[in-house]
């Protein structure tokens, strides 16, 4: 009789363990399931970036300027500076020119499901000193403008281009144009500049509405030639001053500035490329 008694406690003390346990185990799980519907996943947000295909590039042109005394220079992928005819073996120098280029480049971008075109251009930078005050430390390095317009506006724009005449084709910006310092890795400048344009897309600035981003160009479909500039004109109430260049040129600077925006300026500047080249880079069959 005994012997059942103990039996049936320690059944009783079994039993009241395993509630005990399982009491714990329920207000355990209780604990963990508001947690567990309140938390979430933490997953990296991909930003939108631009195409690594390149829709169309242009990587060589010769740049030709008139000087003062009358004579054309030219250089490769640069347009040289006025010039004295002393001076004048230093046109092909990129530290004698107002522009230069190492290419042109067509990219698309998307954007909240409206698509862009991005023009990236890479270039020389003026060199600059380390001490400026001793004129020591002089380098040369790179850099990288680019200008974001909305595809449907480009392409409308880039339509009315006629042949044998000269067209001034202002685009719309969609964010300010920018510029940064080259690296030698492409594909990482390009992240870079992605993610200042989805900083900056469709925000306008105090200055935004003062910049007219202009693509002048004159094809010359029988002459087998296009000429060209690409720069966009800062309006401010007492000057103006040109971006997309190698130098932010003032109107103090060259006699010439005030033809930027006017069929004049290509009797004193311009790129001179062969027709089919430039064809594949911008589309000329569409004029009218």
């Amino acid at each position: 009789m005994l012997s059942i008694l103990k039996d049936d406690a320690n059944i009783y003390n079994i039993i009241t363990l395993n509630f005990i346990n399982m009491k714990k185990l329920l207000l355990l799980i209780l604990f963990f399931i508001p947690i567990c519907l309140s938390s979430q996943d933490r997953i990296n947000r991909v930003l939108p970036t631009i195409s690594p295909n390149i829709l169309s590039e242009i990587d060589s042109a010769k740049g030709w300027m008139i000087q003062k005394y009358g004579e054309w220079l030219s250089g490769d992928n640069l347009i040289p500076k006025q010039l004295s005819m002393e001076n004048k073996q230093f046109a092909r120098s990129k530290a004698f020119c107002i522009d230069n280029f190492y290419f042109y480049q067509f990219r698309e971008l998307n954007i909240n499901n409206k698509n862009y075109i991005v023009l990236i251009k890479k270039s020389e930078a003026p060199g600059t000193y380390k001490y400026p005050t001793i004129r020591e430390g002089f380098s040369i390095g790179n850099r990288i403008n680019y200008a974001v317009f909305e595809k449907k506006d480009y392409q409308t724009n880039i339509s009315t281009i006629k042949d044998n005449t000269i067209n001034i084709i202002k685009i719309p910006l969609s964010c300010p144009v920018g510029v940064i310092n080259a690296s030698d890795d492409l594909d990482r400048d390009i992240s870079i500049i992605s993610e200042k344009i989805v900083s900056s897309i469709d925000k306008e600035t105090d200055d935004f509405d003062k910049l007219d981003f202009i693509i002048q160009v004159a094809p010359y479909k029988e002459k087998n030639i296009v000429q060209f500039l690409i720069y966009a004109i800062r309006n401010y109430d007492s000057f103006n001053s040109l971006e997309f260049l190698y130098n932010y040129i003032n109107s103090d600077d060259e006699d010439f500035y005030r033809y930027f925006g006017e069929n004049e300026l290509f009797d004193y500047c311009y790129y001179e490329i062969d027709y089919n080249t430039f064809n594949n880079f911008i589309d000329l069959n569409n004029y009218e």
